[in-house]
C-alpha cells in the first residue's frame, strides 16, 4: 500500500523552503498539499449546488480544453464549434445550444492568455 501511495503522489511531502506544512494526512503526517475530495459523493454534491451559470461555464471550459476539436486560439467558441462540425469532428451538440443562448461568453478560457 505504501508503494502505491508513493506512485500516486500521496506519500508525505516535505515543506519547500520556509513554507510550513498546512495539512495533516489521515496518518497524522504533515503535508504541504491540500487533500482531494474524499469521494465521488462530495464531487456530486458540489455539482448539485452549482448555479446554472456555473454549469454553463464549466461545460464551455471543458469544450475549450478538449483538443479533439482543434486549436482554440484566435477563434471564438462559436467559430471553433462550427469549424469542428465542418471538419466532421462531431463537437457536442449541447455546446452549440449553450452558445446560442445569450448568457455565455464567446471567448475561450485561453483568450488573452496565450
Amino acid at each position: 500500500m505504501e508503494r502505491k501511495q508513493q506512485v500516486l503522489g500521496f506519500a508525505q511531502r516535505k515543506p519547500v523552503g520556509d513554507r510550513q506544512a498546512k495539512h495533516v494526512s489521515g496518518e497524522g503526517k504533515q503535508t504541504d498539499w491540500k487533500p482531494a475530495k474524499e469521494s465521488a459523493v462530495e464531487v456530486q454534491n458540489d455539482a448539485a449546488t452549482a448555479s446554472p451559470h456555473e454549469e454553463t461555464e464549466r461545460a464551455l471550459q471543458l469544450f475549450d480544453m478538449d483538443m479533439a476539436f482543434g486549436p482554440c486560439t484566435g477563434l471564438s467558441r462559436r467559430e471553433r464549434w462550427e469549424r469542428a462540425s465542418r471538419l466532421g469532428l462531431n463537437p457536442p451538440p449541447h455546446v452549440r445550444t449553450l452558445l446560442d443562448s445569450a448568457s455565455c461568453r464567446e471567448d475561450s478560457v485561453w483568450e488573452g492568455r496565450v
